[in-house]
């Protein structure tokens, strides 16, 4: 089965006061964007694909990696929005959506969570009709934190 992967990397980050795009704040001496972009080319994907939007040119002249592709969301009109900019530039059986903002995303995370080393069990949460897979976080720590 064919992987897409597809990172949004489309947000001002309004809250950072910032002119910076939110996705090239540094953490650890990289844009937090490539931390995720980083993690995602462990997994060997068959396309991948960056929404951009606010400072598009920043973050193509931050952003490296072999193959990829950009989609820009013009105006900044929620999640679902920003992963449809990226969906004709799809033809993949498999499309993982990261957000680019989560510098601390693991390889091994992305490998076990979403049992993409594991094509058999892929094969079976499609063939049981399942379109999406959605992965929720429970988080040890003060109690209103959460990550879906």
């Amino acid at each position: 089965m064919s992987l897409a992967v597809v990172i949004l990397a489309a947000g001002k980050g309004t809250r950072m006061k910032s002119a910076l795009p939110k996705v090239l704040h540094q953490v650890a001496g990289k844009a937090m964007v490539q931390h995720v972009m980083d993690a995602a080319t462990s997994l060997a994907a068959d396309n991948t694909v960056i929404v951009y939007g606010h400072g598009g040119d920043k973050v193509k002249s931050v952003v490296n990696g072999d193959h990829l592709q950009w989609a820009e969301q013009a105006e900044q009109l929620g999640t679902g929005h920003a992963v449809a900019q990226a969906m004709p530039l799809v033809k993949e059986d498999i499309v993982l959506v990261l957000y680019g903002d989560v510098p601390l995303i693991r390889p091994e995370t992305l490998r076990e969570e979403h049992d993409l080393g594991d094509e058999d069990r892929v094969r079976r949460h499609h063939g049981n009709g399942s379109e999406q897979l959605l992965q929720v976080v429970r988080e040890v720590g003060p109690p209103r934190v959460a990550r879906v």
